[in-house]
């Protein structure tokens, strides 16, 4: 079974060279957070309680849906990134 390994740091620390050496040494893969194919982007993504009329619905959870809008669309919901720790917690999981 694999390993996940999480880097955290301040900017500039070497985040980034220390993940791209462990991937080299592991044979492992190495996902930017700000890297458009990261598993777990959830950049600009807002989590609604009603159902959206706009946006695009990537997940039904929590009792809430999860929603990706584009640039024009009237954003509706809480960015994930400021829910209450622990409903973030359990949409991350």
């Amino acid at each position: 079974m694999g390993r996940l390994w999480l880097i955290e740091g301040l900017p500039g620390s070497g985040k980034s060279i220390f993940a791209e050496r462990l991937r080299d040494k592991r044979n492992g893969k190495f996902y930017s957070e700000v890297d458009a194919s990261h598993p777990v982007d959830m950049h600009d993504v807002y989590w609604v309680e009603e159902k959206p009329s706009t946006g695009r619905i990537l997940d039904e959870i929590e009792g809430g849906w999860l929603v990706r809008y584009d640039d024009g669309e009237e954003l509706a919901g809480t960015d994930v990134y400021e829910l209450p720790f622990a409903l973030h917690t359990r949409i991350m999981c």
